[in-house]
């Protein structure tokens, strides 16, 4: 299974057996056995994940809490430590989100899952990789 159209075709033209599976992270829920009002009660926040903030209103830009997906390779993280900080980003979408405005689509589909609405900012050149990764 592959999470994009793209990959689809190009695997496909290669006579390699393929599905589109999506995301990984759109299985994930973040609230298991609680209920929908525990879960909305704590979610007060904008959440600004890989967007530039000038691309966004005043209003918006002024109490929004702005996070980044990317770990910097300078700083060499362990696996381990690279997994703690996705999954704190996973934890902050579930139980603080208001509305998530991202660019990366690892942030866009676990947050939709959890019930967050999502405004996804597409860009030429996606973080984390080249454009055409929303087909599909």
């Amino acid at each position: 299974g592959v999470s994009d159209a793209p990959t689809v075709q190009f695997l496909k033209e290669k006579n390699i057996p393929v599905y589109l599976s999506s995301c990984f992270t759109q299985m994930i829920n973040m609230y298991q056995g609680e209920n929908d009002n525990v879960k909305s009660a704590r979610r007060n926040d904008i959440v600004v994940v890989d967007v530039d903030p000038e691309l966004l209103p005043k209003e918006i830009r002024d109490v929004a809490k702005y996070y980044s997906a990317k770990v910097d390779d300078d700083k060499k993280l362990s696996r381990k430590e690279r997994l703690k900080h996705a999954y704190r980003l996973l934890r902050i979408y579930a139980s603080e989100t208001k509305v998530l405005i991202t660019s990366r689509i690892h942030a866009a589909l676990p947050a939709s899952v959890q019930g967050v609405p999502v405004i996804f900012v597409e860009q030429k050149l996606l973080p984390g990789g080249g454009g055409g990764r929303t087909k599909g």
